[in-house]
């Protein structure tokens, strides 16, 4: 410009300034004030409001207000300008003595107002002083202007008042589809997927044609209450509207399909898109992590590492679980490294998924050495750690990682004493295991689950406490499983106790008569004692059972199983 001796005047720099603000290039917007100061037009009224708009917009509120009362007369254009800033930025108590100083002004707030006053109430859920606003709102005939009702809709629902909201809605003279959308949003996002649906079949009632955000509001209400008939029903509406190739459609419908567990067509959808962007990954990702396609998860983040697409902490976090599923340390140590580069290891559930990744590959090194760099140790690394320890059966150092947590304020859940409990089982440490149980109850005032009455059952068992382990069950607050008496029915076995492993012959029976577990178990134990005339009736007993009707070395092959995965495979 200035090189073809082009000499910019007020518009110019009206104009330039409005591109600095609408793009974000607050450099040139520096340049173009310094120009503003050297010729004299700071001052001017709609240079000045477009220099409060521009740092406004670009988030330098403290600029913006330097800039604004440093104008001769703050008009009602750069107050509103300001209040826009604040909304954006959440910053109620600012927005607060904004509105006084303007009243102190005698500067009239118009609709635009009323709406930046909404905007920041609605998102820092100050419902009290957005109700306030809406009194005013209606005091200056504003309630039936689309603009401020529209935003007034999304406030009440934001807030968890979807009735004032519809009220609202239903009052306003023109409906146009922004305000079809913010109500059909509003209900989705608290979860009231058929109030949403309601509402779309009444706009389309009204002539309403439903956009690209329609739908993206209405698949996410189906999802909210579990359609997938409906959603598909919506996805053909969306291909004959002409729809399917916005990408934000497209990416919900990945997104769903995948919640739903309808991989090929997510897979499908994603891979039509003709530019997939961080957000098609991240559901395409997410989904094949929570159905558990761990293989089909590390394929996946190749594609996209191939596509030079930068990884973001939700995707670090399903490769890192994928690998540690798999077994891929060496792959999770790439993708760790590759953390470290972007700097996002800092961030809490990438650090968290690291511990826990290490640990259960068993490299408890690594696991601490990750841990001791967490800014903020949550329960979910302590946990980690714990179990990786507790995997090995190292139950004295599970145990004092316990006490490190507790002694730093950690406040343990019952995956914590599951995973202690589990160690203590593996090493036959009654002590600790015992002391544990007692936390539980006592410390941590926590009804300790059947998981964790299972381990305390196996403790006592491995150690010989077999008849305690009977008082114990009997004191368990809910039904125990077949799982608790064949660890009892193992250890009468180890400990040739006839007894107690009738009485948990019994249970066992009681509790699934089919199972050939407990009749393999009971007859090992009569035989041990020379009673062989009751062990050839439980032997009897067995092969009679229709559901049974099995070659012997199936029911051996299916008893071994059963029995490790019960814990009793060391007592026999």
């Amino acid at each position: 410009m200035h090189e073809t001796s082009f000499i910019p005047n007020d518009v110019t720099y009206l104009c330039s300034l409005k591109a600095c603000a609408s793009t974000g290039t607050l450099s040139k917007g520096w340049e173009i004030h310094d120009e503003i100061i050297k010729i004299g037009l700071e001052k001017e009224p709609l240079i000045g409001n477009s220099l409060v708009s521009m740092y406004a917009k670009c988030g330098l509120l403290a600029t913006a207000e330097t800039v604004l009362h440093s104008l001769p007369k703050s008009d009602l254009i750069s107050w509103n300008a300001m209040l826009g800033a604040y909304a954006e930025h959440g910053c109620v108590e600012d927005a607060l003595c904004c509105i006084e100083s303007m009243y102190e002004e005698e500067v009239s707030p118009n609709s635009v107002t009323f709406t930046c006053l909404l905007k920041c109430f609605s998102s820092s859920g100050a419902v009290f002083e957005g109700f306030e606003v809406h009194i005013a709102g209606v005091k200056y005939g504003f309630e039936n202007e689309l603009l401020f009702g529209s935003v007034l809709v999304d406030m009440y629902f934001k807030c968890g008042f979807p009735d004032d909201a519809q009220s609202v809605f239903y009052k306003l003279e023109v409906r146009s589809i922004v305000s079809w959308n913010t109500l059909i949003g509003g209900y989705a996002k608290l979860g009231h997927g058929e109030e949403a649906i309601c509402c779309f079949l009444k706009m389309v009632s009204e002539g309403v044609s439903p956009c690209a955000t329609t739908f993206v509001c209405l698949l996410k209400a189906c999802s909210s209450i579990g359609l997938p008939n409906q959603h598909q029903q919506l996805h053909r509406e969306i291909i004959v509207k002409g729809l399917d190739g916005d990408l934000v459609v497209s990416n919900v419908l990945v997104d769903l399909y995948m919640k739903y567990g309808m991989v090929a067509e997510s897979q499908n959808i994603f891979y039509k898109l003709p530019d997939q962007d961080l957000v098609s990954w991240s559901s395409l990702i997410s989904g094949l992590t929570e159905q558990g396609l761990y293989e089909e998860v590390l394929k996946s983040l190749e594609d996209m590492q191939h596509q030079s697409i930068s990884l973001n902490s939700v995707i670090y976090v399903c490769g890192l679980k994928a690998c540690s599923s798999v077994g891929m340390v060496n792959k999770g140590q790439e993708l760790h490294m590759a953390v470290l580069k972007q700097g996002l290891e800092m961030e809490s559930l990438v650090g968290n998924i690291l511990v826990d990744m290490y640990a259960s590959s068993g490299c408890l090194p690594e696991a601490n050495h990750v841990f001791e760099t967490l800014s903020t140790r949550e329960v979910v690394a302590w946990n980690a750690l714990i179990a990786g320890y507790a995997q090995l059966g190292e139950s004295e150092e599970a145990v004092n990682i316990l006490d490190g947590m507790m002694k730093g304020g950690g406040i343990p859940d019952h995956i914590t004493f599951l995973s202690i409990l589990h160690a203590c089982s593996h090493s036959g440490v009654v002590d600790s295991g015992l002391q544990c149980f007692e936390t539980i109850i006592h410390s941590y005032s926590l009804l300790p689950t059947l998981k964790q009455y299972t381990c305390i059952v196996d403790v006592l068992s491995r150690a010989g406490f077999v008849e305690m382990v009977v008082g114990l069950i009997e004191k368990i607050p809910f039904q125990p499983d077949i799982a608790v008496w064949l660890i009892v029915l193992g250890a009468s076995r180890k400990w040739a106790d006839v007894k107690i492993g009738r009485i948990a012959f019994e249970q066992a029976v009681e509790l699934s008569n089919n199972d050939c577990t407990a009749y393999v178990c009971m007859s090992y134990i009569y035989k041990e004692a020379s009673m062989q005339e009751e062990a050839r009736i439980i032997d009897a007993l067995r092969f009679n059972k229709k559901s049974l009707e099995q070659s012997q070395s199936s029911c051996s092959r299916y008893t071994n199983e059963l029995m490790g995965d019960c814990g009793v495979e060391s007592f026999l």
